[in-house]
């Protein structure tokens, strides 16, 4: 009827309606969640200058599963040699071409699937540590990584291996040159585990 007066209520009704139209139209109800900085991971980290730091920055970032300590410390033409058994466990050809790409590809992924991880290299680099010119070689005779997957099982990754970093004269920096397991007798070793991750 013309003339008829919209009651109070209606009109607030209306009025709320629209402002709630206006506030979701320029997206201004929730604050999208900034993620977090890397940066901000309490992670250690030793300046590389010495051949065994090379070994503290891979443990310090596995522990707190932080894969850039890991990345850093590996060298652009990385390697890993598989052991003789790892290759009867995995797909024909599976360790071809193993680098650096792949490497980390299988840490994220055991980053995803793990609850917690915890490295121990068992290493005295007064004993265990061999430094040659430009080339320093690691021997890991029982390293062991501990896997905690949900709901709360451990399995332990272990064996020997020989770790051999290069030195950068440039960047007057070790890296991790190859990871080398051919002589590994256990079954459990950490190849054993890179083949189970199913890296493309």
């Amino acid at each position: 009827m013309r003339g008829q007066r919209i009651s109070p209520l209606l009109s607030r009704t209306v009025l709320g309606a629209v402002l709630a139209g206006m506030i979701l139209a320029t997206g201004c109800v929730f604050e999208p969640r900034t993620p977090s900085d890397p940066s901000e991971v309490a992670v250690d980290w030793l300046p590389p200058t010495e051949a065994e730091n090379v070994l503290f920055n891979m443990k310090a970032g596995i522990d707190v599963e932080y894969s850039t300590n890991y990345s850093n410390s590996l060298h652009p033409d990385f390697t890993f040699v598989q052991s003789f058994g790892n290759v009867e466990e995995a797909a024909p050809g599976y360790f071809d071409d193993w680098g650096a790409e792949r490497e980390l590809a299988a840490l994220d992924r055991l980053f995803n699937q793990a609850i917690s991880l915890r490295v121990e290299w068992n290493f005295d680099p007064n004993e265990d540590l061999t430094e040659s010119g430009y080339e320093a070689i690691a021997e890991l005779t029982n390293y062991q990584l501990f896997v905690t997957r949900p709901p709360g099982s451990e399995v332990v990754y272990e064996g020997y291996a020989k770790l051999v970093m290069k030195y950068d004269i440039e960047s007057k920096q070790w890296q991790l040159y190859r990871w080398d397991e051919s002589e590994n007798g256990s079954y459990q070793s950490w190849g054993r585990l890179r083949a189970d991750l199913q890296i493309p």
